[in-house]
């Protein structure tokens, strides 16, 4: 039923998959950094839920990006683009976990 040699799968989609989320996620994040700088000058009955939502839609989309780069990583085709998209990915982490920490230290440094 099963030849003795695995072939080994094509996950090109997989790769391309992870490159398109992260390039939308890093889409995202500047959207995310757009509406923080622009909130303060809109009214100040507004609350900020569309761009927290925006954040976690990033967040969403970098969750989601890991296990499709890991994937096309294993591939035979695809792997440059599956690694560009990790890289993309983690540089996209570390500004989201960056931001959220900028963000907690202004909060408790000028709350009144």
């Amino acid at each position: 039923m099963y030849s003795e040699h695995q072939v080994a799968h094509n996950r090109i989609g997989s790769a391309v998959a992870s490159l398109i989320m992260s390039i939308f996620g890093a889409f995202l994040l500047i959207a995310f950094f757009y509406g923080l700088m622009h909130y303060r000058y809109y009214d100040e009955d507004r609350t900020p839920l569309g761009i927290l939502f925006v954040l976690l839609l990033t967040i969403a989309c970098n969750y989601f990006t890991y296990p499709f780069a890991l994937k096309g990583m294993r591939s035979t085709s695809g792997k440059g683009l599956a690694i560009a998209g990790l890289t993309i990915n983690c540089i996209l982490s570390a500004a989201i976990l960056g931001s959220i920490a900028f963000m907690v230290f202004i909060y408790f440094t000028f709350r009144s």
